[in-house]
C-alpha cells in the first residue's frame, strides 16, 4: 500500500518528466495505477471530465505546498488553468518509491501528458469502462466497452472512441 509520501515522490517525479496541467496531471496518475499496475491505491470514479480521485487533487495541493511541484495558473483566449512543474523544494521530496516505476512514469509522461485534456478524458475514460469490464467480464468485447464509453461521453463519435481504442490496444495500453 503506498503512503502518502509515496505518491507525492510519484508527482513529484512526474512533473518533473513534462510541465502538465491538473487535468493531465490526475489521467496520467490514474494510466499509471491502472495500466502499469503502480500500486498508488487511489480510488477513482467517474466524472464529468473521466475518471477523478479526491484524494489526488489534494496529493497534488500538499505536493505543491511542500514545494514539491510548483503550480503556475494561466489564462488564454478565454481559457484559464494550473500547470505543474518541479517547485523549489522538488529535492526535497521522497521519490524512492517512484524511482522504482520510472519508466512507466516516463512512458506516462511522453505519451498522454502532451495530450490535450479532451483527449486524455476519452483516453482516461476508456480505460477506466475497460477495466471495469474486465473485473467482472473478462470476455468483454470492444463494441461493448465503446458503446458504454459513448453513453458516458456521448460527445465524442462512436468512429472516435473506437480509433481511440485501438491505438490503445496497439500500443498494449490495454490488456
Amino acid at each position: 500500500m503506498a503512503e502518502q509520501k509515496d505518491r507525492l515522490g510519484t508527482i513529484t517525479l512526474l512533473a518533473g518528466k513534462q510541465i502538465m496541467g491538473a487535468t493531465a496531471l490526475m489521467k496520467c496518475l490514474y494510466l499509471l495505477q491502472e495500466v502499469f499496475d503502480v500500486p498508488l491505491d487511489y480510488d477513482y470514479t467517474i466524472y464529468t471530465y473521466g475518471p477523478y480521485c479526491a484524494q489526488v487533487a489534494a496529493d497534488i495541493d500538499f505536493s505543491t505546498f511542500y514545494g514539491y511541484t510548483a503550480c503556475r495558473p494561466w489564462q488564454e483566449q478565454g481559457y484559464s488553468g494550473r500547470d505543474y512543474e518541479p517547485g523549489d523544494n522538488v529535492s526535497e521530496a521522497d521519490t524512492s518509491f517512484a524511482q522504482k516505476y520510472e519508466k512507466a512514469i516516463t512512458t506516462i509522461a511522453e505519451t498522454f501528458a502532451v495530450k490535450q485534456a479532451k483527449e486524455l478524458e476519452l483516453i482516461a475514460t476508456i480505460v477506466y469502462v475497460h477495466v471495469f469490464h474486465k473485473r467482472n467480464n473478462p470476455k468483454i468485447e470492444k463494441k461493448q466497452i465503446v458503446t458504454d464509453v459513448n453513453r458516458i461521453k456521448p460527445h465524442f463519435d462512436i468512429s472516435h472512441i473506437e480509433r481511440e481504442y485501438d491505438n490503445l490496444v496497439q500500443e498494449k495500453f490495454l490488456r
